[in-house]
């Protein structure tokens, strides 16, 4: 079982599904990690999920209104982990 470099948090278990889309080799699954680094994870043919690619987490700023854990900041529009969760 592999898990987040940034966090420890267990790859599988999904913490917040961004999106998913259907491919020609699976399904690819968008999603956000506990510390909210954003990860792409090709679902194959038989229900196994890998993570192929991985960003840093968001840095932690007090922003707008929580969701999840997630926060929008106002004046950029980028997504940060909420401080208060």
């Amino acid at each position: 079982m592999s898990e987040c470099p940034f966090c420890g948090w267990p790859d599988d278990r999904l913490v917040v599904v961004l999106s998913r889309h259907q491919g020609g080799e699976g399904e690819t699954l968008w999603s956000r990690c506990r510390c909210g680094s954003l990860q792409a994870r090709v679902v194959g043919v038989g229900g196994r999920a890998e993570v192929v690619a991985r960003s840093r987490p968001v840095t932690s700023v007090a922003g707008s209104a929580c969701r999840g854990g997630i926060r929008r900041t106002a004046s950029a529009g980028e997504l940060v982990r909420c401080v208060q969760c």
